[in-house]
């Protein structure tokens, strides 16, 4: 994935279209919008939350370095490597939110 890719999720994820705002430094920073009022996360990326307000949905701001694995509600996000402007990254349901095949992957 390179700057300003797209990843669509799942809505039962509880996290709305994912977009890769930077990569470099080892490092892979998303940001997506929260669309449900409940919030989780495992830690295993740095996280930024802005809003909610009366006037805009919540959004999260990730910053995730190469070999990170993390969750945010229902999906996971595992960073498997950052090369110079490009990163790899696996996303899925977390496993108790995967389809009945056992394929989680988004």
């Amino acid at each position: 994935m390179t700057q300003g890719a797209t990843i669509p999720v799942p809505e039962r994820s509880g996290v709305g279209r994912i977009t890769v705002t930077e990569v470099g430094d080892h490092a892979v920073m998303l940001t997506a919008p929260m669309i449900t009022s409940q919030f989780s996360s495992d830690g295993g990326c740095e996280m930024t939350i802005t809003g909610p307000s009366e006037y805009a949905a919540g959004f999260m701001d990730l910053t995730c370095d190469a070999g990170a694995n993390g969750g945010v509600n229902k999906l996971r996000l595992q960073v498997v490597g950052v090369v110079g402007e490009a990163a790899v990254l696996r996303v899925g349901l977390a496993a108790s939110d995967a389809d009945a095949s056992g394929a989680g992957a988004v």
